[in-house]
């Protein structure tokens, strides 16, 4: 670091300090003039500010229009106090930082004579609690980030008109199409054209040229995301409902049931994930070569795949979001947003599953755990998959004892941990649902069937192929396709023995269902769909290849990304 740079990031802190030194002023001198009048009884030349804070304060926190008149309405820094042991609502104006008030006892003391309320001094009042919803003014990072948003959408626009532009120069002058460097396979291109995107995303497989078979999985996305979301979205709503009156509500309905296993979805992703990373990873690997560079290229491949979108939806969690007054959420947006200033490293690192705050609650971003698992599984996958490439059946043999090496590590981490299903409390994230060497069972699982895959496409290896089987005896395959959905339903149901009659379970069984329950699920993947890939006149393939299903697929990564945010500012 340079001289000039120390200076300059020296003065740029300077002046932040001096500015929030500004905004305590001012909400010192703000709460000593309407003290001196309220006192004096002067309330004839109350200042606008001051008439709202008398206005809207001494409300109680729980009525949701008190806090929307103070900070929808006339754009004020809500707090809550608590008095004699009740909370009452506080509207302030924004230069009153929520760290300043709830810090200083001073100017606490000032707001409850502003109020004539009883001071408690064995209760240790006067106490400002954390802010109901104290959004202030938009800090340094929130412009940043909006600036970034807008940088991607002009960048969008602009490539998008060029490539139109460029389109037409060549009617015009009657060249064609493929006689020159086309400005379209330039890769700011590809990444910012949003027709092409747009295009892309409404064609089928087949009609991009791609393998018409993998597109069954659409459906599987779509479906496995619409099963997360419900999961979290009951979630959200459990956070207004008293936990014992939610379970006397207990329902004992499939739907319900499918809601509460939720979870059991991300297994689907897994398997999903090991298929598609061997299928892509081998033809990569051939092509560079098994050596550390390769491998190197294809992790950063990967990293650089996802790691843009992840960062875009995290800025906005962490300095948008708590600037937005609408839903059920609307309130406590903030203390959300706040919790990435503990955690945000790990986030931006992908370590946010491996490093743990507050028993792994912080609440910032908490569903980016399995994209992080997800890459550190791919860093694994690819040290199998360049085995693989040089000897065959140790390749394979090292993705099947991976499978059992990462069950018989849950298993054992389940029961010893007292990791109970469905209550598994801190250990059970710890020392289970987050650990990426057990979560990889399912996924390895995907990757013996990618393997498989690409030796019978594009090897034609047919001797003790899945795939080659199943295209030889079609009806076997609609028994599989069977049995798939029967393992799901009872992957999903059987624990509604445990809901309906808890003594059956013995807590070991309890424990031990945890990785069980995830191995129904790869179960799924593979007869249900991977029997239906090679068939040429399947119904069931017709139907998984409909045009909605591969659309709502492709769609599935940012639908995870975005749906809890979407889901706490809408609902």
């Amino acid at each position: 670091m340079t001289l000039a740079t120390v200076k300059l990031f020296t003065s740029l802190l300077t002046l932040l300090a001096i500015a929030s030194i500004g905004a305590s002023s001012a909400c010192e001198e703000f709460l000593d003039g309407l003290l001196e009048k309220v006192q004096q009884d002067d309330l004839d030349s109350l200042t606008p500010e001051e008439e709202l804070t008398l206005k809207y304060s001494a409300h109680k926190p729980e009525s949701m229009g008190d806090r929307t008149l103070c900070t929808d309405d006339v754009r004020m820094t809500f707090l809550v106090a608590m008095s004699e042991g009740l909370e009452r609502g506080l509207c302030l104006p924004i230069a009153c930082k929520e760290s300043e008030i709830t810090s200083e006892p001073t100017l606490a003391e000032k707001v409850y004579r502003i109020h004539n309320w009883p001071i408690n001094t064995y209760k240790e009042e006067p106490k400002i609690l954390d802010p109901i919803h104290g959004q202030g003014a938009p800090g340094v990072m929130f412009y940043i980030t909006t600036l970034l948003f807008a940088f991607f959408i002009l960048t969008n626009i602009i490539f998008t008109l060029i490539g139109l532009w460029k389109d037409r120069s060549q009617k015009e002058q009657n060249i064609p199409a493929k006689s020159q460097p086309s400005f379209k396979t330039h890769w700011g291109f590809k990444a910012f054209d949003l027709i092409g995107g747009v295009k892309s995303l409404w064609r089928t497989a087949k009609e991009q040229n791609q393998d018409d078979n993998i597109s069954v999985f659409g459906f599987l996305r779509t479906f496995a995301m619409l099963w997360v979301c419900l999961y979290h979205a009951k979630g959200q709503v459990e956070h207004f409902v008293d936990n014992e009156q939610y379970e006397e509500s207990f329902n004992p309905s499939f739907s319900r049931v499918l809601a509460d296993q939720g979870a059991l979805a991300v297994d689907l992703f897994f398997t999903m994930g090991g298929f598609f990373g061997a299928l892509m990873l081998i033809p990569r690997i051939q092509k560079g070569g098994s050596n550390i560079k390769s491998y190197l290229h294809s992790i950063q491949h990967r990293f650089l795949r996802i790691w843009p979108m992840i960062m875009m939806s995290l800025l906005f969690y962490w300095f948008v979001m708590e600037y937005i007054n609408k839903g059920m959420f609307w309130w406590k947006l903030d203390a959300l947003s706040k919790d990435c200033d503990v955690v945000g490293w790990t986030k931006i690192l992908m370590v946010d599953n491996l490093v743990l705050y507050n028993n792994g609650f912080k609440n910032c971003m908490l569903w980016q755990w399995y994209l992080s698992a997800d890459l550190q599984i791919y860093c694994a996958l690819i040290i199998v998959m360049g085995v693989y490439l040089k000897n065959r059946k140790i390749g394979y043999f090292l993705a099947i004892f991976l499978v059992i090496q990462g069950f018989s590590v849950g298993l054992f981490n389940a029961i010893y941990y007292n990791v109970r299903y469905w209550n598994g409390g801190w250990n059970f994230f710890r020392h289970f649902y987050y650990l990426p060497y057990v979560r990889w069972t399912t996924f390895f699982i995907g990757v013996v069937f990618g393997i498989m895959y690409f030796e019978y496409k594009k090897l034609k290896m047919t001797k003790y192929n899945f795939f080659a089987f199943c295209e030889d005896h079609p009806r076997i395959s609609y028994l599989f396709a069977a049995l798939g959905l029967g393992t799901l339903l009872f992957g999903v149901g059987f624990i509604r023995t445990y809901q309906l009659h808890p003594e059956s379970w013995s807590n070991a069984f309890r424990s031990a269902w945890n990785p069980t329950s995830r191995l129904f699920m790869a179960s799924t993947v593979v007869l249900l769909f991977k029997s239906q890939l090679i068939q040429k006149k399947s119904w069931i393939k017709s139907f998984f290849n409909l045009r909605l299903f591969q659309i709502c697929g492709k769609l599935s990564y940012a639908f995870y990304l975005y749906h809890e945010i979407v889901g706490t500012i809408l609902i």
